[in-house]
């Protein structure tokens, strides 16, 4: 499931093990996913290698840590810093996107491509060969696994450079929906527009922090 990194905005206190140092009415950020965020540093380190590991998310506070198990003060930034450093972020991800991976999601159509059956998803039960299996969209890749995932022994099928192909659905509801032939056509998302609102969200936050005179903690968990 991993994990996720997101931005506290906190204050100072006299005593961290005592004292709450969290602001509860300031604005919440939703998290970076942690496979969004190892994406982004190993794309963003082709550009800027001293961002490839911040001080700040070197020094993410993580509740299960062993080392640092509690607040410290190390674990509290300035947020005009974090700001700085996302703004240069984006910058390279908008002008680098084929450093960057691609989502590929899959939208299920009548056969004239027109009417949506289902929503976009990253995965389609199908009909293969009359066999029952699956379609997998995901990052830079869409792949038919034949016989998945009764028989997930059996090799692949590479479906990442086509726009559209024909198959079978299987197991939608409404029921008699099965079996029938549809247009499956491939959405491919910049990974610039899959953490648009989770940067957005964390700029947001360094700044309340900024106009507010708070701090902002980096929190993995």
């Amino acid at each position: 499931m991993g994990v996720y990194l997101s931005f506290a905005v906190a204050r100072s206190v006299p005593n961290l093990q005592r004292d709450n140092c969290f602001v509860l009415n300031a604005p919440h950020h939703i998290g970076f996913h942690s496979s969004h965020v190892d994406k982004l540093f190993s794309g963003v380190a082709k550009h800027a290698s001293e961002l490839a590991s911040p001080v700040w998310l070197k020094n993410a506070f993580s509740p299960g840590s062993r080392s640092t198990p509690h607040l410290e003060r190390t674990h509290f930034f300035e947020p005009s810093l974090i700001l700085a450093d996302l703004e240069r972020i984006k910058g390279i991800v908008a002008a680098h996107p084929n450093d960057f991976p691609t989502m590929h999601w899959l939208r299920a159509g009548n056969q004239a491509g027109i009417h949506c059956l289902d929503r976009v998803t990253s995965f389609l039960d199908v009909y293969h060969e009359g066999e029952p299996s699956t379609i997998f969209g995901g990052w830079d890749k869409v792949e038919l696994r034949p016989g998945y995932p009764r028989d997930p022994s059996q090799l692949s099928i590479d479906l990442g450079n086509a726009g559209n192909f024909s198959c079978r659905l299987r197991f939608v509801k409404p029921s008699d929906l099965d079996g029938l032939e549809v247009i499956v056509s491939i959405d491919r998302q910049p990974f610039g527009s899959v953490i648009a609102m989770e940067m957005d969200n964390a700029c947001s936050v360094c700044r309340w922090a900024h106009g507010n005179g708070c701090l902002v903690i980096p929190w993995l968990g």
